[in-house]
């Protein structure tokens, strides 16, 4: 290796894995030779950069290790790849055995790097973009450069804002000049080419015009210079005024991202100090955790405040007209008022939350068949109107007066009949998401009808399907609906004419409970009777199966897609689990578990949340990001059989067994300045100036 006296041949090696980073490695090398290179100069300093990924052979290890002695500094282009590559492995081990350690510089391309302070090395457990040669080798964490954005950015010049700051932060370690005078140094280098260009441009004008009119010329030439000049002097001030204010708005933008980077780690430290102190004192555990949410609202912050903030408050119990299980609820869009659906067919209205009375029942020798097994109620979109259907099993079936009607609009402030929709057999019915129109469906064509909200008209009967029909279900946009038929067919149908876009088959089933379409309309999930659910890509003519969501042990009997179209949580009771799923990939995210049978569960409207009951009486509330249990809701005596969000998200309500609606409080699910005020709610005093200092509150552990 050189020795401190003689110059180095190369500023830099660079270490990379061609299959990772092909492309940056040869852009790194061109932009630190040109960044803040005198014009008179092919570059600012010589940059080496190997052929790693290429046959490997004793000569090319020869040229690479002469690379190697020349260099004064070392760049490692880290990346998972480049962890796995041998050569790269060998080109550092050889650095470590003949430099310092400090002459390494580490530029993040992809993957992860973790330090652990308490083992002052790697955390080799998540570090997945470091050779393991580096193992107990830097005993101080690095402050390496993350350069993964790169995988995304197709233009690697010093032409982007971006990439110039990564450069000119590198080029200054380096040559071991402060970033501010290299930034400058390179501006003035551009500036004075870009001088000597004009005055050059400016002369060649100048002897050309004085060579063919000399005489005629002398007179003016002195005039001409000096109106160059003045006009060179007056461009030359406005670039240096030019210069000092990209000087300092860059000094201004440089000192911004360092506060950000400061208040974030700050942020954390708080988060995790408020974590360590939660058990034993909660009341400063909250007070560190709205410390750390208002330097900065990061995820840690949020989390910490959130579970320091969580407690059980007792339940709005809203009672049924009978002690029978509550099997359905829902809250009309406003959130004042709430539908409650017994296990008796029997319908009741609550029509006003904020002063809750004795419920609106509805008939029930309206709302179902003598022989119903069940009823559906759901609120029009402006909460003005209740739409019940009767659900009958098919076995069950016999004659019926084929005109008597069978789905009714109700008034939701008064519970009184306005309307019935007659068809014969209807299993269930839905309002599209701009309350115009209400799709019926049932046993006998016309199996499907599509029907004016208002007025109760008719619009189209859908008999393209001969078998029984028991599901219908809109996408968010109202463009489009869905329909179950008994058998295994699966119609995707546009709303303006009832017409199928498209339809497909299920295969290996005999009873197609239910067809759901995702929110944004783009997927569709078919439950059995007897078979796993499956989610299907419907868009072509014949729809292509994504994922088969066989992880259950038992078969699934609920299922929903979260507002945001980006999960899907199914139940399947008997094995105590419900289960979260990815829906671009059907991947099973998370499993959610409870110790008795889950009866129902919900997302909130902000698809942050999972809600969940059970029959041993508990309700939990789960973070679907990543299925850590947030809160239980509390045990109640009798089972839990139905559950659902108020739209705002910050009520969870629970059906039990008894007959009973418990309007249970999600304060914890508000946003970040929301956990704030409600925890200057319960905490009313301030942390003392001991406690600041004790933990580092104002950025001085």
């Amino acid at each position: 290796m050189p020795s401190p006296s003689r110059p180095f041949g190369y500023k830099a090696f660079i270490s990379y894995s061609h299959a990772a980073d092909g492309k940056l490695a040869p852009a790194l090398k061109a932009a630190l030779e040109r960044f803040a290179k005198p014009w008179y100069r092919r570059r600012a300093f010589r940059v080496f950069h190997d052929k790693t990924g290429l046959a490997v052979t004793p000569a090319l290890w020869k040229a690479i290790q002469t690379g190697l002695e020349t260099a004064e500094y070392f760049i490692l282009l880290a990346s998972p790849e480049a962890a796995r590559s041998e050569w790269v492995a060998r080109e550092v081990a050889f650095w470590l055995e003949h430099r310092p350690v400090s002459t390494l510089l580490i530029v993040l391309t992809d993957g992860t790097i973790t330090w652990d302070d308490t083992a002052s090395d790697f955390d080799w457990s998540t570090t997945d973009a470091l050779p393991r040669v580096l193992e107990h080798r830097i005993r101080e964490e690095p402050n390496y450069l993350d350069l993964r954005w790169v995988r995304a950015d197709t233009d690697l010049s010093l032409r982007r804002p971006r990439f110039l700051d990564a450069v000119a932060g590198l080029a200054a370690t380096l040559r071991q000049v402060p970033l501010d005078e290299l930034i400058g140094e390179d501006v003035s280098q551009y500036e004075a080419a870009r001088r000597l260009l004009r005055i050059a441009v400016g002369l060649l004008v100048i002897f050309a015009a004085a060579a063919g009119y000399a005489a005629y010329q002398a007179n003016r030439a002195s005039t001409v210079a000096g109106a160059l000049e003045a006009d060179r002097r007056a461009r030359d001030t406005a670039a240096r005024d030019a210069a000092e204010r990209d000087k300092v708005a860059e000094a201004a933008r440089l000192a911004d991202a360092e506060r950000t980077r400061a208040a974030d780690a700050l942020s954390r430290d708080l988060a995790t100090k408020a974590l360590g102190v939660i058990d034993r004192d909660r009341e400063l555990a909250t007070l560190l955790a709205v410390e750390a949410v208002q330097r900065s609202p990061t995820t840690e912050a949020e989390d910490a405040l959130r579970r320091a903030l969580v407690t059980h408050e007792p339940p709005v119990a809203l009672r049924g007209p009978a002690d029978v299980a509550v099997g359905g609820i829902e809250f009309s869009a406003d959130g004042r008022r709430l539908i409650g659906v017994q296990g008796d067919a029997s319908v009741w209205i609550w029509s006003s939350l904020a002063s809750p009375s004795a419920p609106i029942a509805l008939p029930r020798s309206l709302t179902a068949y003598p022989r119903a097994d069940s009823v559906s109620a759901t609120f029009s979109p402006d909460g003005a109107r209740v739409l019940t259907s009767p659900f009958v099993e098919i076995a069950t079936i016999r004659p019926l007066d084929s005109d008597r009607p069978a789905a009714r609009l109700w008034d939701a402030a008064t519970g009184r009949h306005v309307a019935d929709l007659p068809h014969s057999y209807v299993q269930h019915a839905a309002f599209s998401p701009d309350g115009t129109r209400i799709v019926s469906v049932g046993f006998h064509p016309p199996t499907a009808i599509m029907w004016d909200a208002r007025s109760g008209r008719r619009l189209h009967e859908l008999t393209d399907d001969e078998e029984e029909v028991l599901s219908v279900d809109f996408s968010r946009d109202g463009r489009l609906f869905v329909t179950a038929s008994k058998g295994d067919m699966v119609r995707v149908r546009a709303v303006a004419d009832g017409r199928p876009v498209a339809q497909f088959r299920v295969p290996g089933t005999t009873y197609l409970k239910a067809a759901l379409i995702s929110p944004d309309g783009s997927r569709v999930l078919t439950m059995s009777g007897g078979d796993a659910a499956r989610l299907w890509d419907w868009r072509g003519a014949t729809g292509s199966p994504v994922a088969e969501m066989s992880a259950h042990e038992a078969v699934v009997d609920f299922a929903a897609f979260s507002p945001d179209s980006t999960r899907i949580v199914t139940l399947a009771g008997d094995d105590h689990t419900a289960r979260v799923w990815d829906v671009a990939t059907g991947r099973n995210l998370q499993v959610l578990e409870h110790d008795d049978f889950i009866g129902g569960a919900a997302f909130s409207p902000d698809s942050r949340w999972i809600a969940t009951v059970s029959s041993d009486g508990m309700a939990v509330l789960w973070d679907g990001s990543n299925g850590r249990r947030v809160m239980d809701f509390g045990t109640y005596e009798h089972s839990r059989s139905a559950v659902a969000f108020s739209p705002d998200g910050r009520r969870v309500a629970t059906g039990t067994a008894d007959g009973q609606v418990l309007l249970e409080s999600c304060a914890v699910c508000g946003s970040a300045s929301e956990l704030v005020s409600l925890a200057k709610t319960r905490v009313t005093r301030a942390l003392t100036r001991d406690e600041r200092t004790r933990f580092g509150v104002d950025g001085t552990p």
